[in-house]
């Protein structure tokens, strides 16, 4: 199995003209394109559940292509399935799924430690402008790592312990202001910070260096969709799910705009 990463549209969509074009793809969305894989599509655009819970992503076949847009866990679940070996276990996907009231399962340090891993080896990192990166290594000792960490492993629990102390600084460094709606704002310079809700329900982020926003919420809600927010401010070229959404990579966004969108999501939230 060969795995490519792309985080541009264009070339994903020309990766079909490739000579091993991607039998699997996951999470492979681009705005409101997703390309689709010739043997399967694992994508909650396309109705699919989380990879990690979805069992029906086949088994590949040493020469098949898979090809992803990020490195996450949820990505890192699908391609466990697609090289036949998943790691069963429910505690572990549970806290990927949602992190919230997690901080006391033996598994937190572990899943931290991770995460820290994932950070420090992204081969994206050193690699600043490419059309299709293979990641078929990284996975290998990604997932190796993985194992390792659920079994107990020591190097996983120093990582994790030194990961949340970060974060817990990431967390006052980026506190730009926060609204009693339970919205709370953060500027950040590339560092992913959506998941630092502190007291908040909302966090609307802007990415100094990227140029970009994102919103997230804790919770799932009937009333409150951060797709529907960004697709509100940047139709159908917003990328996202009613839990985590964003403006599309190639637009550069100035402050201005992130104000509008904070007043947008205060005056929402304040009807609610």
């Amino acid at each position: 199995m060969i795995v490519i990463l792309t985080t541009k549209a264009q070339n994903a969509a020309s990766s079909l003209e490739l000579e091993y074009p991607p039998s699997l793809t996951i999470n492979a969305d681009f705005g409101a394109f997703t390309l689709e894989g010739s043997k399967y599509t694992s994508s909650s655009k396309r109705g699919k559940p989380k990879p990690y819970w979805d069992s029906n992503i086949p088994v590949l076949e040493e020469n098949d292509v898979v090809l992803v847009r990020k490195l996450d866990l949820s990505t890192i679940a699908g391609l466990m399935r697609a090289r036949g070996q998943f790691i069963e276990n429910l505690s572990f996907w549970e806290i990927v799924e949602d992190t919230l009231g997690k901080e006391s399962s033996p598994l937190w340090i572990p899943y931290n430690g991770i995460l820290s891993w994932i950070k420090k080896n992204d081969p994206c990192e050193e690699i600043s402008d490419f059309m299709y990166l293979d990641i078929t290594d990284f996975y290998t000792k990604c997932y190796d790592f993985i194992k390792e960490a659920l079994d107990g492993g020591s190097e996983a629990s120093k990582l994790g312990h030194e990961f949340i102390e970060e974060r817990k600084e990431l967390d006052k460094r980026t506190f730009y202001k926060s609204y009693p709606q339970g919205l709370v704002c953060r500027k950040t310079e590339g560092e992913y910070v959506n998941d630092l809700f502190s007291s908040g329900e909302i966090i609307c982020t802007y990415d100094i260096c990227l140029r970009s926003i994102t919103l997230s919420s804790k919770h799932e809600r009937s009333d409150f969709s951060c797709k529907e927010i960004a697709s509100h401010f940047w139709g159908s070229d917003s990328w996202g799910d009613a839990l985590e959404a964003g403006s599309p990579d190639y637009r550069a966004l100035g402050e201005g705009e992130y104000i509008k969108v904070i007043s947008y999501v205060v005056n929402k939230l304040s009807k609610l």
